[in-house]
């Protein structure tokens, strides 16, 4: 097996962006992104010992992305709840023209799509993030445990599901 360094490197160098966009989909700001980002390359770095090649890298690197999402909304979710009973009048507000993945990303229509996704329960989030992303239903099915069939069906209604909360949103 080739070096650990240049095989994460080639990871890194293949998935680095498509691992970003996923973290989009599931992190509201650009901190937690970063984080959430951070945290799924270290995994991948880490969980490279273990990569014995059974499934594709591409398909493993999506898979610990995954994982590695579910992880961040679980603790996110507790720090919210701790947060709450916090008083919130002291905090610093944020200069919106200062928000340099804002600007990097584009345009409010990125923004408007994760927002879209984030309302859409976790394996659906999932599966659209990576059909964004290019893969096949195949491929999705290989990262999800799912059956191709199952992965097409779930599109289609996602979809649906995606154009009637822009309607709605757009109303």
């Amino acid at each position: 097996m080739r070096d650990r360094a240049a095989l994460f490197q080639e990871i890194f160098s293949k998935y680095n962006d498509r691992v970003y966009r996923l973290c989009c989909s599931y992190a509201t700001d650009e901190e937690d992104r970063r984080d959430l980002h951070q945290e799924v390359l270290f995994k991948v770095w880490k969980g490279l010992s273990s990569f014995n090649g059974s499934a594709s890298p591409g398909t493993w690197v999506y898979r610990v992305a995954v994982n590695a999402s579910i992880d961040f909304l679980r603790k996110s979710r507790k720090r919210k709840s701790l947060l709450i009973h916090d008083p919130v009048d002291n905090l610093p507000i944020a200069d919106e023209s200062q928000d340099i993945e804002r600007n990097a990303a584009g345009s409010d229509r990125i923004e408007t799509l994760y927002g879209l996704l984030r309302e859409l329960p976790f394996v659906d989030r999932t599966i659209a993030s990576l059909y964004l992303d290019s893969l096949s239903h195949r491929q999705i099915s290989e990262v999800l445990g799912m059956s191709v069939e199952n992965v097409g069906v779930r599109i289609h209604r996602i979809k649906k599901k995606l154009s009637k909360l822009y309607r709605e949103r757009s109303s």
